[in-house]
């Protein structure tokens, strides 16, 4: 199910209620199709191929049993073929900056706006989506995989959202819920109830500072969400339609390895050796190796191919 910003007014007056719907809010959106391609699309974007990192040899026995091929060359050779087609987008696009017919605008979204935007439409190509924050004069990036945007069920606009971090599974879990008329902050630690940290505040405040403490003395919000969604082409990652091409391609270098460095082969065909075992063999080609010299007796002989 896709939880709504009437889903969050229907919980947000009681405490225990709200929590339980910002963990679940989070566990739907990460469990989700959508989530699980940002996260691939993250990976080939960084010049990682999960998909042939995965593949792997197999040989069968006469029994029909399958075995690990644990001798034949098995390169793996992700390309950056991703990186490269976002990079294009995101230059193509936004070259030179962004303009306003009134300059007086952009002043207003931050000194290093064209950056920020640079950061946003970046991670929108690669995971479908993603988030401007306008707050203190300026804009901050929120990526995809970082906040859980609700919509209102009517109009379909963003009008609450619920950010989260957390650097592993045995690390705390940090979450922000915005809302229309302020945010909020909440911890849970090592796996137990989700705590307040930071009770409801606006967005904008005023603080007194003096030597001894800071004063928070007034603050207002801003007329509407102040969080706002970048979306790619049809609301999806630029990888869907090209994650197939990406692995074939990247299969196809990697054999093309694989099979330069079988025909690199030597083999050795010994005449009159037939006394040899397995360890008296690799005994000779470690000894040519070492030396690049043979000793022939009598009738034998040795000729690579």
């Amino acid at each position: 199910m896709m939880y709504t910003y009437q889903d969050l007014e229907k919980v947000k007056d009681d405490e225990k209620s709200l929590k339980q719907f910002i963990i679940a809010a989070i566990d739907e959106f990460k469990s989700s199709d959508d989530y699980k391609m940002a996260v691939t699309a993250e990976e080939y974007y960084k010049n990682h191929n999960p998909d042939i990192m995965a593949y792997e040899k197999w040989v069968y026995d006469l029994n029909g049993l399958a075995h690990q091929d644990m001798i034949s060359p098995n390169h793996k050779i992700p390309t950056n073929y991703f990186f490269m087609l976002v990079s294009q987008a995101v230059a193509y696009m936004l070259a030179n900056g962004v303009s306003f017919d009134n300059e007086t605008v952009k002043d207003k979204l931050g000194k290093n706006f064209d950056g920020v935007l640079k950061k946003i439409l970046t991670d929108a190509i690669i995971s479908k989506r993603s988030w401007g924050f306008y707050h203190d004069g300026k804009v901050d990036f929120i990526p995809y995989k970082r906040f859980v945007g609700l919509p209102d069920e009517f109009e379909g606009s963003i009008k609450a959202g619920i950010w989260f971090f957390q650097i592993n599974d045995n690390k705390p879990l940090t979450i922000r819920l915005y809302e229309i008329d302020g945010w909020s902050e909440y911890v849970r630690e090592n796996g137990g109830e989700l705590e307040l940290k930071t009770a409801k505040r606006p967005y904008k405040i005023q603080r007194r500072e003096s030597v001894m403490e800071t004063e928070i003395v007034a603050g207002e919000n801003y007329p509407t969400f102040p969080i706002v969604p970048l979306k790619n082409i049809n609301d999806q990652s630029a990888i869907v339609g090209v994650l197939n091409i990406l692995i074939a391609l990247d299969m196809m270098y990697s054999k093309l390895v694989n099979n330069v460095s079988e025909g690199d082969l030597v083999y050795w065909v010994l005449k009159n050796y037939g006394g040899m075992n397995d360890i008296d063999d690799e005994n000779f080609v470690i000894q040519m190796l070492k030396t690049h010299v043979i000793h022939i007796e009598g009738e034998g002989d040795a000729s690579p191919h």
